[in-house]
């Protein structure tokens, strides 16, 4: 599985959990917030990872890149879909 997942994710130097990307136009990238939410294993509470909050103008580029390539989807016919 880390294979899966090397892509999306930077290792702290020291090792301990990852940090995860997220998705913007299509691309894994590093939010410029230097903000995280740490990730913890509902089976044991242990931290396994920690995801990035993102700032307003990343959130707000990804929802007019959604819009756009709604418009798009919506016009395919269903069979091409």
């Amino acid at each position: 599985m880390s294979v899966f997942f090397a892509p999306i994710r930077t290792l702290p130097p020291a090792g301990g959990p990852p940090t995860y990307k997220f998705l913007l136009h299509g691309r894994w990238v590093t939010s410029g917030s230097t903000q995280t939410l740490d990730i913890h294993s509902p089976i044991d509470d242990h931290l396994v990872g920690r995801i990035q909050i993102v700032t307003k103008s990343e959130v707000e580029s990804a929802v007019k890149t959604a819009a756009i390539a709604q418009q798009g989807w919506a016009e395919k016919p269903l069979w091409d879909r």
